[in-house]
């Protein structure tokens, strides 16, 4: 029989490695940082993660709803909703009827999304609401979010503090990138880093776009965020740069000219001049990429057969140069195995959990839905919601010793490596802890 060997890393020892005294880890230059994700971050919409509060009224700390007239008739008036079938436009509209029913007679009412649900499921209405296409169930929240505006009429936004971060290991995570791209900045003769946050992971990457800014600017540095995303780069690949939009809702992603016009529009001046995205990504000396989902953040560096896109080339040759660290954080280190070792190409692994791991073992396959655990359908798949999928091609190529595996002590990951590796005929596996 094959033999294997799965390094199951609990990085709590790399972990005091990293982060054994603030000196230390000014002294240390990494090209590589990955963090096994769970970063608990003390923000305006997460003070729980806070010593103390202190955040303003000004800013961000929540995500809420409104059920209008006017953002009734934008919905009903959208390409997408114009687009739906019959059957769907019935079920989405009984649940807009019954949340603008019951809010309509209160002036500016606003909803969070558990007031969303909790209406829903008392109206009935709630097997509607489960087995919504994913396409349905995003747009019904982007499409009905509210902008949030302050009293300079400015759009809110989260803010980070990490002096009050209860999580030391998260502040030592963030640390370490930036004393990392520090040196290489010094290194160029560079007064202080650049840093770029890429949050293609995240399903809506402009909302992400707020903390990861507010998280790196808690640094002395230049921070900019990049529009890399799926949307982007399969706008460019298909010269279709005018039709953003359409590309956006077919990734379940919809109606964000609304809360972040300036952002799209950045987004679309990038897409029509790509050649500013290198320029911006050769002047940085850190890139961090978020969490979320790795196949959306691979799909915005890949081109569509798979080859890689010339941003990926840039982002490789620089960090192999060692003139940019790239960092990354659940998503954003699980996307950066790959690679060929022994002769085999080096897989993603993208979903699953142990149990079903042991079961029904590996697929080479998309991951299912997210919302697989909430409906009873995954799709015109197979699959079940927990089920071990993997990207056979792999990730980046950053990380090219071994499989990649994230969150990994605290959700009992140690199997579903070990099935992994074993179903893949891998040598090597590497699990990293949450804020670590």
């Amino acid at each position: 029989p094959y033999l294997f060997f799965v390094f199951t890393i609990a990085f709590s020892l790399i972990n005091s490695a990293v982060a054994a005294n603030s000196e230390q880890s000014k002294k240390q230059d990494f090209d590589l940082i990955l963090a096994g994700g769970g970063l608990a971050t003390c923000s305006s919409l997460s003070e729980k993660n806070c010593h103390k509060g202190g955040f303003s009224e000004h800013d961000l700390t929540e995500i809420l709803y409104q059920f209008s007239a006017p953002k009734k008739q934008n919905f009903h008036n959208s390409t997408f909703y114009l687009s739906l079938t019959e059957g769907q436009k019935q079920n989405i509209n009984s649940i807009i009827e019954e949340l603008y029913a019951t809010h309509s007679n209160k002036k500016h009412r606003v909803l969070s999304k558990s007031q969303v649900r909790a209406q829903i499921k008392s109206s009935g209405l709630l097997d509607i609401y489960q087995n919504l296409t994913d396409e349905l169930y995003f747009a019904l929240f982007d499409y009905f979010e509210f902008r949030q505006i302050d009293n300079n009429n400015q759009r809110q936004t989260e803010k980070v503090d990490l002096s009050k971060n209860r999580n030391q290991g998260t502040k030592r995570v963030y640390t370490a990138f930036y004393e990392s791209a520090r040196i290489k900045a010094l290194k160029k003769n560079k007064s202080k880093p650049t840093l770029i946050a890429i949050t293609a992971s995240s399903r809506d990457p402009f909302e992400s776009a707020d903390f990861y800014r507010a998280v790196l600017n808690q640094f002395d540095a230049n921070v900019v965020w990049l529009p890399l995303d799926m949307n982007l780069q399969q706008a460019i690949e298909q010269n279709r740069c005018d039709e953003l939009e359409s590309i956006r809702n077919a990734n379940l992603l919809f109606n964000r000219n609304t809360i972040y016009p300036k952002r799209v529009q950045q987004q679309y001046q990038m897409c029509i001049a790509p050649e500013k995205l290198l320029h911006l990504i050769k002047q940085a000396d850190g890139v961090m990429f978020n969490g979320g989902d790795q196949s959306r953040t691979l799909a915005a560096l890949t081109k569509k057969n798979g080859n890689p896109t010339q941003f990926l080339l840039l982002l490789k040759k620089l960090n192999l140069q060692k003139q940019l660290v790239v960092a990354g954080t659940s998503a954003g280190t699980a996307v950066q195995a790959g690679g060929v070792i022994n002769g085999q190409m080096l897989p993603m692994l993208t979903n699953g959990s142990p149990e079903l791991a042991l079961k029904r073992g590996a697929f080479k396959a998309d991951a299912p839905s997210t919302r697989c655990s909430e409906t009873s359908v995954c799709g015109n798949t197979k699959l079940q919601p927990g089920d071990l999928t993997y990207h056979a091609q792999g990730g980046t190529g950053l990380f090219p010793l071994g499989l990649v595996d994230t969150h990994f002590s605290e959700r009992d990951r140690e199997v579903r490596l070990s099935v992994f590796a074993h179903e893949t005929h891998t040598q090597f596996g590497f699990g990293v802890d949450e804020a670590t």
